[in-house]
């Protein structure tokens, strides 16, 4: 499988601009081999959250484009989308996977940073795993790679291979440095990155779009420049995939042990709410 893990510096409040960059390169990259392109956070707004760039992440301008691409090139396209909500007003930082056949899998951002706490309204931690081609893809979005719960939830889900869209700020490179491998070694998964790059006029993004192997290794790195890394992954013939399933269970035991005495707790309170939430959620982890 080949990933290619797009590195761009975006114009903000340029939709036309930034998706026309983006489908040049996602072309590029298809005519190089690519099975799966990662584009980062918030793709045609850039990095700005005004609600009129907001759009629809079942038949939006970003969703139509990514479509035809997928279509025109066979492959699997995933990146962030400034999501209006209903009603309007309502806005989420959004990953949407993109195959041939339209949007097959959108995540909302669940834990956010800075400014975007007055901002977007969260998604839920647990999110699915989307299988696209036999492969199974854990989809992130920015500082989430920062915390271990989510893709140790997704890994215990057995995905495949953990991808991240992300504007990751150029202060806190060496974190982003640190956890985008950590998170890879910690479940013996692939994990591939696409980060912005550049200044914007508002901020600086560190770049380091990469792909990790399993052990923690960086397979390729696209540095703090514009442009794509992109290598080869073989995900059935990993020698790590089994032992992957092997932490996955072994999180996912840990994970309910916990979960029912929080579960204990809780009911013990009186919060029958969050006895109930937390219910559903064991529901779909013991499944």
């Amino acid at each position: 499988m080949r990933v290619a893990a797009m590195q761009m510096s975006l114009s903000p409040g340029d939709p036309a601009r930034n998706l026309g960059m983006a489908s040049r390169w996602v072309e590029a990259a298809a005519g190089e081999g690519a099975d799966l392109v990662l584009l980062p956070e918030l793709l045609a707004a850039g990095y700005r959250f005004d609600d009129d760039l907001a759009e629809s992440v079942t038949d939006g301008p970003t969703v139509t484009a990514l479509t035809e691409l997928a279509a025109d090139h066979g492959l699997t396209v995933v990146a962030g989308v400034l999501e209006r909500g209903a009603p309007r007003g309502l806005l989420h930082d959004t990953a949407v996977v993109v195959t041939s056949d339209g949007p097959v899998g959108a995540v909302r951002k669940a834990r956010l940073w800075g400014d975007e706490h007055g901002v977007f309204t969260k998604g839920p931690l647990a999110r699915p795993v989307v299988e696209v081609a036999g492969v199974r893809l854990g989809v992130m979005i920015c500082v989430e790679v920062v915390y271990p719960e989510i893709a140790r939830q997704l890994a215990a889900d057995g995905a495949d291979l953990l991808v991240v869209v992300s504007a990751f700020g150029a202060p806190r490179a060496p974190v982003f440095d640190l956890m985008t491998r950590a998170r890879a070694a910690e479940n013996g998964c692939f994990l591939a990155v696409a980060n912005l790059c550049g200044d914007d006029g508002e901020r600086a993004f560190c770049g380091l779009s990469r792909v990790v192997g399993p052990r923690g290794d960086v397979r390729v790195d696209a540095g703090d420049q514009g442009g794509v890394a992109m290598v080869d992954i073989d995900l059935a013939l990993s020698c790590e995939r089994a032992g992957a399933h092997a932490v996955a269970a072994g999180h996912r035991k840990r994970a309910l042990q916990a979960y029912g005495l929080a579960l204990e707790n809780w009911e013990q309170l009186g919060d029958q709410e969050r006895a109930d939430a937390l219910v559903a959620h064991l529901r779909t982890l013991e499944g």
